[in-house]
């Protein structure tokens, strides 16, 4: 399996509970091996598989569960 890894600004989290939400979410999806966010630097990073996921799905996932994302940079 080859993976990618990106990072994106995650806008509106106050706690570290915001930060287990996101961690969360984004880990739950198909092909995603590892979601860090931090919340200090509001920036999430993502290790993922691009053949069954892709940047807009975390972007997608994260606003579904109620905060904004910035545009994902690849790493």
């Amino acid at each position: 399996m080859t993976t990618a890894r990106t990072t994106f600004e995650i806008i509106g989290l106050r706690h570290d509970r915001d930060t287990g939400i996101v961690e969360e979410a984004l880990a739950a999806l198909s092909g995603v091996v590892h979601a860090y966010v931090n919340l200090a630097t509001e920036t999430a990073y993502v290790q993922f598989d691009p053949s069954v996921t892709t940047t807009a799905d975390l972007v997608s996932t994260v606003l579904n569960v109620g905060f904004d994302a910035g545009e994902p940079i690849a790493r």
